[in-house]
């Protein structure tokens, strides 16, 4: 390097590396091969810390709260370069009364107060000639409101041909329609060449000369109807919400809806509407587009008040209050779920047999073979895991000076490692309650029902038959096992339906419906909430339907809206639960005490050891003469055996009886849950004032 510095960081742009070092003003270019290398100044010595390359131009931070930048590694600027060109905030403000009013940004205000001021703030960095435009319309008390209707049609501007009146209808969770009716051109009109044209329509405010537009609808035409009486085309208008929101991505859906899916509650789902509504039944939202069609959620409770509306600004003189019917409401929801999965156990042991000589004795040394034991033991329901086997003496001297030949494979003693499966099939009932205790006091109580199940298909019986299909339990034991239906999607299941619950019996309590009508406002829309403040009525609530309807003939624009109440009336203060799942039951563990009934396997001899079914290990019914080989001079001979007894035991060679599993380890259990939860209803206002 050119100097010796506290060097940090470096960079390629491309055709040259640049470098920086800490704590001073020197910086460095180098060429492409790092053999070349220039000393450059920062111009100004900081705690340089790194450097990178991009958008055409180097950059430099420091610890501190100075940065630098060059476009070649040689001039380095560390202040905001002058700006180039010529900044412009254009500003237009029509003034026709000598009153204030603030408008940061396209600001309708009537009848202002004060002195009219439209501040505009303009921050830029960087080169060429930046501007915000900003339009304010000032109107006097006694200007007369103007307005106009905008509708462009495949983006063909028809406000000319509009006739009647246009209506927009929008309620909560539903697309909206509108309906016009426009003159159409003279000669051949083909309605259905109007079918899914785009539609939008603007309410034009015209304000001391100055249009100001707000949207009211943007769609599709669904319908068109021709009217040979009148010549006019009807055209009934959709905003394709159930169509564009099938079209979204799950993912999208997801982020946009929030709350749960599980099919376990609400099932498979193949299209993606029905998956948004699914999701929006654990949501207390509603699901519908704006005016400019962006599809959003909105909250059916907030804290915000978008506007309060007295007497002089509602149309109706008597606002009409609808108040909801006690058949439908919800104050109680019974949950049903069932969690179903299997329960596994594996038993391992060890069991052993030995055959002394003098215990083979009375049978002539009739040793058994591996084959005698594995198979007596392989037969019980136990399979085996390892086996460890003695071979019986090759030859057994007798006392005529001969030998007794046990049999080829025969053996004395063996040990093996044993290990058994089964499962047991374990359902978990869930029996939850979610009130509200408040409407129950007052209304009695009106319960609904919902359910759900969530069952592991993982095959019990195939993982019982062999001991390499997984989960592997070498060491034994027991576990639960449903890799298909972990107990985090059970505990997402009960999620879902307490969410469900909840919204349910809230989704019934704002049954309430306040209406009136206001000058028409497009700001007025499904996501606002209002308040009513008049001499007969106190009111709040969220607007579930607008109707905007501009009557071209008669001059007028109005907009109807209903609003939602929540409410039950007031019996007690009750602390709300939090809505998460109950502890699932203890595991369901054997009962069997099966170690204490693993065999002793013994030597039996008929005559030697009485016969009961419970005996086990070798049975044995000696010969009556005992075959004696290479005596000397003799050769072979059979000689008596001293230990024959008449008669047989009913059965003979290896008997193994392995513990079986009971049947109440075997069979299906159920354990049940039971939980209760309560939640409490919002109150909006609602009361008339009596005088």
């Amino acid at each position: 390097m050119p100097v010796s510095a506290n060097w940090m960081d470096i960079a390629w742009d491309g055709t040259q590396f640049a470098a920086i070092a800490y704590g001073s003003a020197i910086a460095a270019t180098l060429t492409p091969n790092g053999m070349t290398i220039t000393q450059q100044n920062v111009g100004s010595s900081q705690s340089w810390k790194g450097i990178c390359w991009g958008n055409s131009r180097f950059c430099a931070v420091s610890s501190g709260t100075l940065s630098a930048t060059s476009a070649d590694g040689v001039t380095w600027i560390t202040a905001i370069p002058a700006v180039t060109g010529t900044p412009i905030a254009y500003t237009e403000l029509t003034i026709a009364d000598s009153n204030a009013v603030t408008a940061p940004t396209l600001l309708t205000v009537e009848w202002p107060t004060g002195v009219p001021a439209a501040p505009t703030r303009l921050d830029m960095v960087g080169s060429g000639a930046p501007s915000a435009p900003t339009v304010l319309a000032v109107l006097s008390s006694t200007d007369m409101p103007i307005w106009r209707a905008r509708c462009l049609i495949d983006g063909v501007d028809v406000s000319a041909r509009l006739e009647g009146q246009i209506v927009v209808d929008a309620s909560e969770g539903a697309a909206r329609i509108a309906t016009v009716r426009i003159v159409p051109p003279s000669g051949a009109v083909s309605p259905l060449d109007y079918v899914g044209k785009t539609i939008s329509l603007d309410y034009v405010r015209v304000a001391g000369g100055t249009e100001l537009p707000q949207r009211l609808f943007t769609g599709r035409i669904d319908t068109p109807s021709y009217d040979p009486d009148t010549t006019q085309l009807e055209l009934q208008c959709l905003d394709d919400l159930q169509n564009r929101v099938a079209a979204l991505d799950r993912a999208v859906i997801d982020g946009l809806v929030g709350g749960r899916y599980t099919p376990a509650v609400q099932g498979e789902i193949l299209d993606n509407w029905d998956y948004a509504v699914a999701r929006l039944s654990t949501v207390a939202a509603s699901l519908d587009a704006d005016a400019s069609g962006g599809i959003r959620v909105t909250a059916w409770q907030s804290a915000n008040v978008w506007a309060t509306l007295g007497e002089s600004q509602l149309l109706y003189q008597r606002t009409r209050v609808v108040y909801p019917q006690r058949s439908t409401l919800v104050n109680r929801v019974n949950i049903s779920f069932d969690y179903r999965y299997p329960r596994l156990r594996q038993r391992n042991t060890v069991i052993g047999w030995s055959g002394t000589q003098i215990d083979m004795a009375p049978s002539g040394w009739a040793y058994p073979t591996q084959q005698d034991f594995l198979g007596a033991a392989g037969g019980s329901g136990w399979q085996v895991v390892q086996g460890v086997f003695y071979p019986a003496p090759a030859a057994i001297p007798h006392a005529s000076g001969g030998y007794i030949y046990p049999a080829e494979g025969s053996i004395d003693m063996a040990i093996l490692h044993m290990a058994q499966r089964h499962s047991q099939t374990v359902t978990e009932s869930y029996a939850i309650e979610v009130a509200a205790p408040e409407s129950i006091t007052l209304n009695g109580e009106l319960a609904h029902e919902i359910r759900g199940a969530l069952a592991s298909s993982f095959d019990g019986t195939a993982w019982e038959a062999a001991l390499d299909v997984a989960p592997l339990m070498d060491g034994g034991g027991e576990q639960d096992y449903a890799p298909d239906a972990p107990r985090s999607a059970s505990d997402e299941a009960i999620n879902t339906l307490l969410d469900q619950a909840k919204v349910k019996i809230l989704g019934s309590h704002r049954g309430a419906r306040v209406t009136n009508a206001i000058l028409c406002d497009p700001d007025l829309d499904l996501d606002k909430h209002i308040a009513i403040s008049t001499t007969a009525l106190d009111a709040t609530g969220k607007v579930v339907r607008v109707v905007h309807t501009l009557d071209l003939e008669a001059g007028s624009a109005l907009s109807e809206f209903d609003l939602a109440c929540f409410g039950i009336g007031g019996a007690g203060i009750i602390t709300p639960s939090t809505l998460t799942p109950p502890a699932p039951p203890a595991s369901a563990v054997e009962t069997q005490d099966w170690a204490a009934e693993a065999p002793s396997l013994t030597v039996n001899t008929f005559g030697i050891t009485p016969y009961s079914d419970a005996l086990m290990g070798l049975l044995l019914n000696p010969p009556q003469s005992i075959v004696v080989d290479n005596i000397p001079n003799v050769g072979s001979k059979s000689f008596p055996n001293p230990y024959y007894t008449a008669g047989s035991y009913p059965v003979q060679g290896f008997r193994v009886a392995m513990p079986g599993v009971s049947d109440a380890d075997r069979n299906p259990v159920t354990k049940s849950v039971a939980q209760s939860y309560q939640v409490v209803i919002p109150a909006d206002t609602l009361q008339f004032n009596v005088p």
